[in-house]
């Protein structure tokens, strides 16, 4: 807004109003005298342009931005830690007992549902407790334990907010009005629940006064149990549509997971390490089915995996990896793209010939 006023276009001006019989050449008493009034009132301006666009949700930042956000009722995620389900040999270990794999640690929370579904807390938070899975080294030592293995993420740990993850919820909260049980309430009672990336909402899907809600986690993959019995809970308790959950009295609601839909790939690379593109390609796959998750599958009826996006893809992995070109892709034994609704795609084997 105050770009122009820059400290040579002030100077100038000042100037301007001086005499033209005195001299206002630069080292003259009166330059010297006016120009460090200028660099200040510049910087005066540079402050008020800053002031200006933290007043404005789009164009905020940090703490300001939290503050504008909290005005409409939305405010920053903090990082979460992951839950994971661990599997033991030998004997279960007490809660509280903590296990290390890489340079992440683990304390156990729960032990209640056996041995091979006992529950792990990521002592990090953050997206990197969602990473590793393999052999867990106690900490301390435990008599009688033969083994102990860190499986799947029953609870995905998230990063803090961004700025440009909390902006897009404040825009989504103005322009998408979530009341009276609308879908766009079910949407955030569901995202309410730490973990929860997505939810699409089916109305009267088994007649009037019903409403499934299907999720998807923060990674994008279908909820685990936990996490849809957290939204059921929250939602609509033993979906009675009693009113005792945040769903209005007389609505039904079914909360599921979302089904997934395995997409193979094979091709043909030419001039191109094999593995070498698999890596890359493998890698870029799983950020485009993320990136078309939540872009396309919430608010839409159906979406495809693009033939032409994942030939792209596999092109740019094998100019990486040194090569030129590919023939004989396929996608589920196809050349055409695959259409989705309700499933979200899962990568599943990669096969790439040299």
């Amino acid at each position: 807004m105050f770009e122009h006023m820059t400290y040579d276009y002030i100077l100038e001006k000042a100037l301007e109003k001086v005499p033209n019989n005195i001299d206002k050449r630069q080292g003259s008493i009166i330059y010297d005298a006016i120009a460090p009034a200028c660099a200040e009132i510049a910087q005066i301006y540079i402050d008020l342009n800053s002031v200006f666009n933290m007043s404005f949700v789009t164009s905020s930042s940090g703490d300001y931005l939290d503050r504008k956000c909290a005005d409409f009722g939305v405010y920053r995620k903090n990082a979460t830690k992951a839950i994971r389900k661990g599997k033991f040999q030998g004997v279960i270990p007490i809660v509280g007992s903590r296990f290390g794999l890489n340079n992440l640690t683990y304390k156990v929370i729960n032990v209640n549902d056996g041995i091979d579904n006992v529950l792990l807390e990521c002592e990090q938070e953050g997206v990197v407790g969602n990473r590793d899975t393999g052999l867990l080294i106690p900490i301390e030592e435990i008599d009688g334990l033969t083994s102990a293995t860190l499986d799947d993420v029953i609870t995905p740990g998230e990063n803090r907010e961004t700025d440009e993850e909390l902006i897009d919820r404040q825009q989504e909260k103005v322009k998408k009005s979530a009341t009276s049980g609308n879908i766009y309430h079910y949407q955030k009672w569901a995202r309410d629940i730490n973990g929860i990336g997505a939810a699409k909402v089916i109305p009267r899907w088994d007649g009037d006064y019903t409403v499934k809600v299907i999720l998807v986690d923060s990674m994008m993959k279908p909820a685990s149990s936990q996490l849809v019995d957290k939204v059921q809970q929250y939602i609509d308790p033993n979906k009675e549509g009693k009113g005792k959950g945040v769903a209005p009295i007389g609505a039904k609601c079914t909360v599921e997971p979302a089904t997934s839909t395995t997409i193979d790939i094979t091709g043909q690379v030419i001039g191109a390490n094999t593995q070498d593109t698999k890596t890359i390609f493998t890698k870029e796959i799983n950020k485009y089915f993320t990136d078309i998750i939540s872009d396309n599958w919430q608010d839409r009826d159906s979406y495809s995996v693009s033939y032409a996006r994942i030939g792209s893809i596999l092109l740019d992995a094998i100019s990486q990896a040194g090569g030129s070109d590919y023939t004989n892709l396929t996608i589920n034994g196809n050349t055409t793209n695959i259409s989705l609704s309700n499933q979200v795609p899962i990568l599943g084997t990669v096969t790439l010939n040299g």
